[in-house]
């Protein structure tokens, strides 16, 4: 893995695109990696920015020093379109994500559909941690894109207990039109009231 590592500071883009890429595939086994993948999000070259998210997404919680980094690029105008591979990451970087909460409740209000769903799941995959998002996720709930709802229900479910203040909410989701919505907020009313 050093040789992968050295390749990242390659000065051919495609190089450390592939060798970001082959990190992503080695997972959380890539964590002495983290250091390099950072840097490579202070590229000028947004091509390479992607690969590099999806190693950090890829390497989970053993990323969480990177978390920093990706919220500079949630709040690039340049780089909107490639939001969604970032929310994803911090995601799966789970609590150590903590501190990119207050960006992505923001981003629960974002004009972007795709946005606002990634949001609520990045928040979901953080867990307890996300805690102070609940009152913009119930909120969310709301929503009228089904999938936006059920994302939510999911996210407040990952939460927890943590969520208890959701659970009128989630108990008037329960009626919705839509099954899968449905059984979102049946799931996530176990997880918030488990003993």
């Amino acid at each position: 893995m050093p040789g992968l590592i050295e390749l990242l500071t390659d000065e051919e883009l495609s190089v450390r695109s592939r060798a970001a890429t082959a990190l992503s595939a080695i997972g959380p086994d890539a964590k002495l990696a983290v250091a390099a993948l950072v840097e490579i999000l202070d590229d000028d070259k947004s091509d390479i920015h992607m690969p590099a998210v999806a190693a950090l997404g890829a390497i989970g919680p053993e990323a969480g020093p990177a978390v920093p980094a990706l919220v500079e690029l949630l709040k690039r105008d340049d780089l909107r379109n490639s939001r969604k591979d970032t929310l994803e990451a911090l995601g799966l970087i789970g609590p150590q994500a903590k501190a990119a909460v207050p960006i992505l409740i923001e981003l629960l209000q974002d004009k972007s559909y795709v946005t606002r769903r990634a949001a609520a799941a990045a928040l979901g995959g953080i867990g307890p941690e996300a805690k102070s998002a609940v009152p913009a996720l119930v909120q969310l709930l709301q929503h009228r894109s089904l999938v936006i709802r059920r994302e939510t229900a999911t996210a407040l479910g990952r939460i927890g207990p943590q969520a208890k203040a959701a659970l009128p909410a989630l108990k008037k989701l329960l009626k919705d039109a839509n099954v899968r919505v449905s059984k979102a907020a049946a799931e996530a009313i176990r997880k918030i009231e488990k003993p």
